[in-house]
């Protein structure tokens, strides 16, 4: 009996493991990928593939139930202007489908597609696909 529970318990740690979601974590989580997404987030960054790195914008994404979104950005006369957008998951959660209208500051305006890279309860990572480029968020 004993055995046959060690047994069970090795698999059940190596599939949990094994099985991490989003490349930089978490590999295990218990809070629904919905609860961890569902907050506010703030912009601490953004990478570029070219290796130009800047957190000189102001981006505040706020993600709820409904699939609805809330997008605050600063114009360049330092004015917070709120944006109505809405959200979708992409590839089975694997990823984002943000829809905006127009923006200024030649900012993305329609669907784009973010893989999703880390989701915790803290921190939201995200790439678009399309030109390589990383936000790095974090929850207010």
């Amino acid at each position: 009996m004993n055995s046959k529970f060690l047994f069970f318990a090795l698999i059940f740690l190596f599939s949990v493991s094994s099985c991490g979601k989003y490349s930089d974590g978490p590999s295990v989580s218990f809070v629904s990928k919905e609860k961890r997404l569902c907050r506010t987030w703030v912009l601490e960054k953004i990478d570029h593939s070219n290796g130009y790195s800047t957190s000189d914008f102001y981006w505040k994404l706020t993600f709820v139930n409904d699939k609805s979104l809330k997008l605050e950005h600063k114009n360049e006369f330092d004015e917070i202007i709120p944006t109505s957008s809405t959200w979708d998951w992409l590839m089975g959660s694997y990823g984002l489908t943000i829809t905006t209208g127009t923006l200024p500051m030649g900012l993305p305006s329609g669907s784009q597609n973010y893989e999703i890279k880390r989701l915790t309860t803290k921190e939201l990572w995200i790439e678009d696909r399309g030109s390589l480029i990383k936000y790095y968020f974090k929850a207010e």
